[in-house]
């Protein structure tokens, strides 16, 4: 907590409730923890979209700081993708985990361009 009273906050109110976003998102429990280092300021340089097949397997996971939801979404899906091995149905499925119908999830993933790396 004292971590974020003492955080200059320069996006105002506009960082606080991304980084809430985000947590939540991010949230594996029913408590949400954000970490104070979720605070340390992100990097300048605009972030590049990547597509399917593109990018390192570490860009595409890694949050982008205060990406849009959709970021913040796909970097989820993925990420629980592979803590699934890629598995989207049957027993300990990914779309389980992030409790989509299985439909849904592969719906998703062709929204944002996720496919199984090679």
């Amino acid at each position: 907590m004292a971590a974020f009273e003492t955080y200059d906050w320069p996006g105002n109110v506009r960082e606080l409730e991304n980084l809430v976003e985000r947590g939540v998102i991010l949230a594996t429990g029913r408590s949400l923890a954000i970490e104070p280092s979720a605070l340390k300021p992100f990097a300048t340089t605009a972030p590049t979209q990547t597509g399917a097949g593109t990018g390192t397997r570490e860009e595409q996971t890694q949050p982008s700081g205060s990406g849009t939801l959709e970021d913040i979404e796909r970097t989820h899906i993925i990420a629980t993708l592979e803590s699934c091995g890629w598995k989207v149905k049957g027993r300990g499925n990914a779309a389980e985990r992030l409790g989509l119908n299985e439909a849904t999830l592969r719906s998703r993933m062709k929204k944002y361009g996720i496919q199984r790396p090679r």
